[in-house]
């Protein structure tokens, strides 16, 4: 959706993949020293390791308390994320109702973002035990039946058409 927005066009596949590769590279790194530091099991039980694992950090009693640090970085990465998201979820919306400006839907979708925030996930505690099992449907219907009918409708689309081209020749 933001793909036909930008304005390098041609760097964008070698920006997406070195930074696909980086970002796995540091979370292998992370999950690497949480489990050799933290341990197994103590890395699996908690949900938040990485958080654990800096609060590990005393080099010289001089820096100590990178947590602190680490959740800035959490919060600013989480805002950036959303902030992308929300940009994509307007564009489409905008695109799909044949709108000429996208910016007269950011404040109600803004709005439902904030009740629909409050209302799927209230806590962690109900995010942990019933969004899962939601998940596991919403994952079905829109991650294979979706695209599976999706593709299934545009195999037909050009069977049809390859018809319609033999037909007129």
């Amino acid at each position: 959706m933001i793909f036909p927005f930008l304005n390098q066009k041609k760097d964008f596949r070698k920006a997406v993949s070195i930074g696909a590769f980086m970002g796995g590279i540091v979370i292998f790194i992370i999950v690497a020293l949480s489990i050799l530091v933290l341990g197994p099991a103590t890395t699996e039980r908690y949900i938040y390791s990485t958080y654990l694992l800096s609060k590990q950090i005393n080099v010289g009693d001089f820096l100590t308390r990178i947590e602190a640090v680490l959740a800035t970085i959490w919060v600013f990465s989480i805002f950036i994320k959303l902030t992308i998201c929300f940009y994509a979820a307007t564009l489409s919306l905008s695109k799909t109702l044949n709108l000429k400006e996208y910016r007269m839907l950011t404040y109600p979708l803004g709005m439902i973002l904030i009740v629909l925030s409050i209302i799927v996930s209230p806590n962690i505690i109900y995010g942990l035990t019933k969004l899962p099992k939601v998940m596991e449907l919403y994952t079905f219907t829109f991650g294979l039946f979706l695209p599976l009918l999706l593709i299934g409708v545009d195999f037909c689309r050009k069977k049809v058409n390859r018809k319609e081209i033999r037909q007129v020749k």
